[in-house]
């Protein structure tokens, strides 16, 4: 069979060079082509039937490589290139600082509510005696202890609110003066119908009604610098407060 000497190119542009038996050239372009070669030159040569021609050619040096790349190793795009494998695991140490941050919120929340508990505030304060319950009391306003404030003023009222809330009945047509507004309120306290005349007024920043204290038209309609009209009204209305019905205005509501 007729021996073909060859050079050609690889994919990556190495050049080789070689023999190879084929019964012609075009059969010898054939085999080195579906070796991934591309052919060159292709010659003829007289080879003695005792040699015996290697099958693959001998892989020559490459050549340097071209300014120019090449079309079939071209880089991958930005979007094809893929992403890096995750570790598994990873370090330990972002969840152990989660759980001390966790375990110090609890601890001083705990502190905190031990401390200064929402309720029971109000056994810091001493009111045994008349001494004793002024001072507890300026000391809970110089505090800011609103809560015991608050606790305190349930003991004292809570009942009696209660009672006022659920039988409260207001006149549709309240009496309006100097810029305040009084309501005619009809409910019961302790088991008693009780007529009384409430004050208010519109606190010029927040907007809101709030309580005007106009003690005297409330309880007895004596006048005060009413219109007569209006305090001949709270006269007949008011029901007069009974001995021991004393007002106290840190507790009244």
């Amino acid at each position: 069979m007729p021996r073909f000497r060859f050079t050609a190119a690889d994919s990556s542009g190495a050049t080789h060079d070689g023999t190879i038996d084929a019964a012609t050239a075009d059969d010898a372009r054939n085999k080195l082509a579906s070796n991934g070669l591309a052919v060159r030159t292709v010659e003829e040569m007289a080879t003695p039937e005792s040699v015996v021609a290697p099958d693959l050619p001998r892989r020559a040096t490459p050549k340097p490589e071209s300014p120019f790349p090449d079309p079939t190793h071209a880089r991958p795009r930005k979007s094809e290139t893929p992403e890096p494998v995750q570790r598994r695991g990873g370090s330990p140490f972002p969840i152990i600082f989660s759980l001390l941050a966790l375990l110090i919120s609890l601890s001083t929340a705990a502190y905190t509510l031990t401390r200064d508990p929402l309720k029971g505030r109000l056994d810091k304060y001493d009111f045994s005696t008349p001494e004793k319950a002024y001072l507890s009391s300026v000391r809970m306003a110089a505090d800011g202890d609103y809560l015991a404030r608050f606790e305190r003023e349930s003991k004292l009222i809570g009942p009696q609110a209660r009672e006022q809330f659920t039988s409260s009945q207001i006149e549709n047509e309240p009496v309006r003066h100097d810029g305040k507004v009084g309501l005619f309120i009809t409910y019961s306290r302790n088991g008693k119908v009780r007529r009384q005349v409430r004050w208010f007024e519109l606190d010029p920043v927040t907007k809101m009604w709030k309580r005007a204290w106009v003690l005297e038209t409330e309880l007895v309609g004596n006048g005060n610098g009413l219109p007569p009209q209006i305090a001949a009204k709270i006269a007949r209305f008011v029901t007069p407060p009974e001995p021991g019905e004393a007002f106290t205005p840190d507790v009244d509501w």
